[in-house]
């Protein structure tokens, strides 16, 4: 019976023009190889499937092949006639692919095929990476498609690119890191983008605020000021929007509100207990006293010494995480006085 192009695309045998196309569009970039980086063997064997399919089924002459003959008619096994129509097709279409098979009347579909229908349909090989240079070629700006179904989605009405509703057009995304220090007082950040507008690329900076207590992945966005976006009408502007990414502390792990730090204390610190001087995130000296024995592992609480909350208006606390290092030799007298321990 051959491949079920309609089930590849999950739509039904009645499916209009744009429902096929909708239904591409969404296949096409979840199962894009350069989106499927761990596995990407079988991201194109899907990403060809759905693009076959779409090439089948988008062309009327081609359908109209394939609901009678399948896959195996498509390809070269279609009888010589049918019903004495001309070509063997109902009502006279004929079929004009090129290759073996009967007649000379074939198709086939290579992965080089699945990318031009890609490009052919988005505009560009890869609408991931986007192409527009970010000041001096920073790191991070990126094209990002928005999801399917919601309010962000597709309308039922899709059409191609240059066709869609102004909120479908993807955003101008670029990530920025900031340090722990930055984001617990807050800061501004200025990015000089050159995007392309109607009269070519203009050049524009952009002061990013980021209050204090933001997280990982907050977005700061400027409407309609990402410039224009290849495939999609030339009147209609891309959002600009900077995505905010935390650059690795070398004392401090944050989790959510909370810092998370590590602290080495030596064996008898960890015996006899001993007084712990912390610079906090904010610069600020916290004494946390060690009482009793310490056990490697221990974890001690400091309250609301962490980082500042946007939502509860406090801050988080500091879990500080104590390791006891032993000691790499022992003298003879320090042995003479262990032994005389009794734990």
């Amino acid at each position: 019976m051959g491949v079920d192009y309609y089930k590849v695309l999950g739509i039904s045998k009645t499916a209009t023009a744009s429902e096929i196309k909708k239904a591409y569009h969404q296949l096409a970039l979840k199962y894009h190889p350069d989106k499927n980086t761990d596995n990407r063997e079988e991201a194109e064997r899907k990403f060809k499937e759905v693009s076959e399919a779409y090439d089948v089924l988008s062309d009327e002459e081609k359908r109209k092949v394939y609901d009678v003959y399948g896959e195996e008619g498509l390809k070269g096994g279609m009888p010589a006639g049918d019903g004495g129509m001309p070509g063997g097709m109902p009502g006279g279409a004929q079929f004009h692919f090129t290759g073996g098979g009967r007649g000379g009347k074939s198709y086939n579909f290579s992965n080089q095929d699945a990318f031009n229908v890609f490009e052919q349909f988005f505009g560009s090989s890869d609408p991931f990476a986007g192409g527009e240079s970010f000041g001096g070629g920073g790191p991070g700006l990126h094209r990002v498609f928005r999801g399917f179904g919601g309010p962000q989605g597709f309308a039922t009405n899709f059409g191609t690119p240059q066709s869609s509703p102004n909120y479908e057009v993807p955003p101008m995304e670029y990530t920025f890191s900031c340090t722990l220090e930055e984001i617990f007082k807050g800061c501004t950040k200025k990015f000089n983008v050159s995007r392309q507008m109607a009269n070519g690329k203009e050049s524009k900076l952009f002061e990013v605020n980021v209050l204090p207590g933001y997280k990982k992945g907050t977005k700061v966005r400027f409407e309609k000021e990402g410039g224009r976006v290849e495939g999609y009408p030339p009147n209609v502007m891309a959002d600009m929007v900077f995505i905010l990414d935390e650059k690795p502390h070398n004392k401090f792990k944050r989790d959510g509100d909370d810092l998370i730090t590590t602290v080495h204390i030596n064996l008898k610190q960890a015996l006899l207990g001993t007084t712990l001087n912390i610079t906090n995130i904010d610069g600020e000296t916290i004494g946390i006293p060690i009482t009793g024995i310490t056990q490697n592992g221990r974890k001690l609480r400091v309250s609301q010494k962490g980082m500042p909350s946007r939502k509860t208006k406090q801050r988080g606390d500091l879990y500080v995480h104590l390791m006891v290092d032993m000691p790499t030799k022992l003298s003879d007298e320090t042995k003479s006085l262990i032994e005389k321990c009794t734990f």
